[in-house]
């Protein structure tokens, strides 16, 4: 991991969503999910864009009061994990940031620390090609093939 190359999530073959204090990934390559809580949504959710380490951990430092080593350990940590997942990926061209305007400043959120857990329960049937490897069954419903 370089700490001074740009990151971004893989959207070519990974999904997400939040829904309330919970965020679901998905990579549709691989089968797996994850659920996010927490700083992970934040630090998850800043990628959607290209970005250094440094200026994630710059972001979170806007929104959660806590001590930058502790960021800095903590989004080091899931960047290195959801490179290894393929979730994000380094990317060579910083022209794919985008400029956004600073939020105003509110007052700090505590540090929770990031939650990330991965999933492989349903993974066959992530994987499962519904188009080319599926038989009906006398309902009409799709089933894997044999």
């Amino acid at each position: 991991m370089n700490k001074s190359c740009h990151y971004m999530i893989n959207k070519h073959f990974v999904v997400y969503e939040q829904i309330d204090a919970e965020l679901t990934v998905i990579n549709l390559q691989k089968g797996y999910y994850f659920i996010g809580k927490d700083s992970a949504i934040d630090i998850f959710f800043s990628l959607e864009n290209a970005q250094t380490i440094n200026e994630v951990v710059c972001q979170m430092m806007t929104v959660y009061s806590v001590q930058e080593t502790v960021v800095r350990e903590e989004v080091a940590s899931l960047v290195d994990s959801w490179l290894k997942n393929d979730l994000i990926s380094e990317v060579d061209d910083a022209s794919l940031k985008l400029i956004s305007e600073p939020r105003p400043m509110a007052e700090l959120k505590p540090w929770t620390q990031p939650i990330f857990i991965a999933f492989d329960d349903i993974r066959d049937l992530l994987l499962l090609d519904p188009i080319h490897e599926t038989d009906l069954d006398e309902q009409g419903w799709p089933v894997a093939g044999k």
